[in-house]
């Protein structure tokens, strides 16, 4: 490897997150690949982070940081991209952390073997404060040895794996300055969107049987988060990710799949809605209603199941066993 060339580049927005920040940056430092930058994007955080961030500068010059005011975490990764200088990039949260230190040299190594592929997908787990541990579940050998992008698409919907997360993907940095991918401002869902068009405009991809990146569950009340505006968001998302798909040059096969990953966003929605007060409710759930078209693309494995939940017990009630799933299982 060239040594004048930055090979890595890791982005990380950080608000507020005193209580993980050394934790992560550590998980970084612990990295037998040395070859690799680390843009912190202080944005606006009001605890001690911004020391925290000043600290891993002055300890190590291959950390950078960026004290902004709070725009949120998707005009950070995109100010982080502007600022990136690798070759590839990795999008972190600053409250999780990398499982193994030999994640960097088996990725570099991965994209140095594949270099024809614009990003590299990988698995993750999910930690909680309490110590239990979830694994995101494995790809299978279809996806692992797909050479299609679109048959590619089709099994990971198909297998419920469609992860949009940016943090479990190593990407080519040309590849999304290129073609402009940044991450949409001031919505909550947007990584959604932001796959979507990563996926379109993607020529080769791949997925690897790593389990490298640990994303921390912190417990919360959905109640206590679902505002009016995050469930607004989240169907906007949901409108506009039909507007793509129904635009995106893809195949009729292909976007019934991708469709079908919407209908499952529906389902999540229907559950949703219901943390929202009597006057805001029910102008949303008509909305919502109009999409319920979207229960006849069927491939994801839940949506099959939630197809004949709605079919059996109407709206009304689906969505409240789906609130009360919410409750439990997501979005915590």
């Amino acid at each position: 490897m060239n040594s004048n060339i930055v090979y890595l580049s890791v982005i990380i927005p950080v608000f507020n997150s005193e209580l993980y920040l050394d934790e992560c940056l550590q998980s970084i430092l612990n990295q037998t690949f040395e070859n690799y930058e680390v843009i912190l994007i202080d944005d606006g955080s009001s605890d001690s982070s911004s020391f925290i961030c000043d600290k891993y500068v002055t300890l190590d010059s291959r950390f950078r940081v960026i004290h902004k005011i709070n725009t949120g975490a998707a005009d950070s990764r995109n100010v982080g991209l502007m600022e990136a200088n690798g070759v590839y990039v990795i999008f972190m949260d600053s409250d999780d952390f990398w499982k193994n230190n030999n994640c960097f040299e088996i990725l570099i190594n991965e994209v140095m073997s594949s270099s024809e592929c614009d990003f590299i997908g990988f698995n993750i787990e999910y930690h909680w404060n309490n110590g239990h541990v979830k694994k995101m579940p494995s790809y299978s050998d279809a996806i692992l040895e797909a050479c299609d992008k679109e048959y590619l698409i089709q099994t990971l919907v198909e297998t419920g794996n469609f992860s949009v997360s940016p943090c479990s993907k190593i990407i080519k940095r040309k590849f999304l300055i290129d073609y402009n991918i940044l991450f949409p401002k001031g919505i909550v869902g947007e990584d959604i969107l932001w796959f979507q068009v990563l996926l379109e405009k993607s020529s080769n991809i791949r997925y690897i049987n790593e389990y490298f990146y640990c994303y921390r569950k912190i417990k919360s009340s959905v109640s206590g988060n679902m505002t009016l505006k995050k469930y607004d968001d989240f169907f906007y998302v949901l409108e506009n990710s039909v507007k793509y798909i129904s635009r995106a040059n893809y195949s009729d096969a292909t976007k019934t799949a991708l469709l079908s990953f919407c209908a499952y966003n529906f389902c999540i929605l229907s559950g949703e809605v219901r943390y929202l007060d009597a006057s805001s409710k029910d102008m949303r759930i008509k909305e919502l209603k109009k999409y319920k078209w979207l229960l006849k693309y069927d491939l994801h494995p839940k949506v099959r199941k939630s197809k004949t939940l709605f079919c059996l017990l109407g709206f009304k009630m689906t969505s409240y066993l789906f609130y009360l799933y919410i409750s439990k299982y997501l979005r915590r």
